[in-house]
């Protein structure tokens, strides 16, 4: 049994209208870990919050949906009302955010860590204080947890050495069959991107993701790159700002607001489209699912020194790494616009991190591993 509080577009700001979207790389996870359970002959109910109560089936596996009193749809509250839907005879009960196991998760559970949640240092000191209260409740109650960075092994070491071999790094994973070097781009996207340079931004359209930095910096470089266009390819909270900040700069023919697209039927087409794959995280970053599947077909990828993703980019190695605000951006742009030689040599260099540490065959045999199975 996995759990959740967000799975198939329940998350506040994501109001896809069905029940068979998958809205980010953390929905993703869960799914992809669902499935390789269910391959392995396990039965596998997903616990997740809903408008209303009700049991349904996804790809073969259950969804189980637990309305929240005043119709909530908060990470936080789910923690208060799962444990209900929860039986004593299951064989696994895992959190897939492991945030989730105050106050009502024990010694029975193990959970998933996706990435520090309160390293923005414009978060409320209240917060911070709430998030670091949570973090240290799980490490303490959960029997184990799966990292997909090294951020809360290093903080588990610092804080409570005692606790450190509850943590279990499990580097975080590419669909090396579906995202690769043979990717290629749809007639539609090569008939709509011809003869310009793509700088993809392949984001949930959120703060903590970094969309407003990557306008700006697009902004600030335009003018210089007259071929450069930049496509956003996610929603969220900030897609009407986006919109109405493109407008207001009269960029409309420069960005493009693409919207939600299929994970596994439309995305790769996206990455081989590009030329660019920008990562501008400002906070809240484990080792990021686009930012693996932009290397994997071969892309240069610019990040941000957040999070998880230094575990994954090394700068001028497989990556331009930055900091989170736009000047700095800018220029890991202009250096791989301006340098063939890099660019090829963090494309190869990225290609060959996934396939030495990065499969999807390689997370499922950790994760075999860590639920001992």
């Amino acid at each position: 049994m996995t759990i959740t509080y967000n799975f198939l577009g329940s998350t506040h700001g994501f109001k896809f209208g069905d029940s068979t979207t998958l809205i980010g790389g953390q929905e993703i996870y869960t799914y992809d870990l669902a499935s390789y359970l269910t391959e392995l002959g396990h039965d596998v109910t997903i616990i997740t919050t809903g408008q209303q109560n009700e049991t349904l089936s996804y790809q073969g596996i259950i969804v189980k949906r637990i309305r929240l009193p005043l119709g909530s749809d908060h990470a936080i509250a789910f923690n208060f009302f799962f444990r209900r839907s929860v039986g004593d005879d299951v064989a696994i009960k895992h959190l897939m955010l492991y945030l989730n196991s105050f106050p009502f998760a024990g010694k029975d559970m193990t959970g998933s860590y996706h990435g520090v949640t309160w390293d923005d240092p414009e978060m409320p000191f209240y917060k911070k204080r709430g998030l670091t209260f949570l973090n240290d409740a799980a490490i303490k109650r959960l029997d184990r947890i799966a990292a997909c960075d090294n951020v809360l092994l290093k903080y588990t070491e610092s804080k409570y050495p005692e606790l450190a071999s509850k943590i279990h790094y499990i580097p975080n994973y590419v669909r090396t069959d579906i995202f690769n070097s043979k990717t290629k781009t749809s007639e539609t996207l090569r008939l709509r991107f011809e003869g310009k340079k793509v700088l993809l931004c392949p984001r949930n359209l959120t703060r903590a993701r970094g969309v407003d930095i990557a306008l700006e910096a697009f902004r600030m470089i335009a003018e210089h790159y007259p071929d450069l266009i930049l496509v956003f390819v996610g929603d969220g909270p900030l897609r009407g700002w986006i919109q109405a900040s493109v407008k207001k700069y009269g960029l409309q023919d420069r960005v493009y607001v693409e919207g939600h697209k299929d994970h596994f039927e439309e995305m790769p087409s996206y990455y081989a489209a590009s030329d660019i794959v920008l990562v501008p995280s400002r906070c809240s970053e484990g080792e990021s699912l686009s930012c693996l599947e932009a290397q994997s077909v071969g892309k240069p990828v610019v990040t941000t020194d957040t999070g998880g993703l230094a575990d994954i980019v090394i700068d001028e190695y497989n990556g331009i790494v930055s900091k989170p605000d736009a000047p700095h951006i800018v220029e890991g742009i202009r250096r791989l616009l301006e340098d063939p030689k890099l660019r090829s040599k963090v494309r190869k260099n990225g290609f060959e991190l996934i396939a030495s540490k990065h499969t999807y065959r390689k997370w499922c045999e950790s994760y075999r591993d860590f639920f001992r199975i």
